[in-house]
This record gives structure tokens, sequence and C-alpha cells, in this order.
């Protein structure tokens, strides 16, 4: 990610408010897929986590769940 879509991510998600929780949805770990359950004030938004063969972050993604906020 760029610096610009950091900061564009940070922006959308600061529409949901104060993180309330956060927790693992489900995990493929032979895969290094790992989701997460990110609830805030007004929402819910998905995480996905892809680790590469070194166990670093290949790929991550935020997904809205249904009711979020629109920003």
């Amino acid at each position: 990610m760029t610096p610009q879509e950091v900061s564009s991510l940070a922006s959308r998600m600061k529409a949901f408010g104060e993180l309330q929780a956060f927790t693992p949805h489900d995990a493929d770990a032979t895969a290094g897929r790992y989701r997460y359950d990110a609830r805030f004030a007004r929402g819910t938004l998905l995480v996905e986590l892809r680790l590469d063969a070194d166990g670093k972050v290949a790929a991550y993604r935020v997904l809205p769940e249904s009711g979020a906020p629109s920003a």
C-alpha cells in the first residue's frame, strides 16, 4: 500500500467510530489466510490478511459488513 492508500483507508475507517473489538473470524493457516472482525461503534469491518511463506504480510484487505456507514 502506498502512503496515500493508507491515508484514504484511515479516513474511511474513522466513519465507524471507536474500535470496540478485534476478534478472529476464521483462518486457513496452511494457505496463510486469516480473517478478523473489527467491530466499531458504528459498524463492523472484515479484515483479511494473507501471509507469504516467510510469515510476512503479502496482502491486506478491509471489507465493510452490511449496515456499514458510507464514507
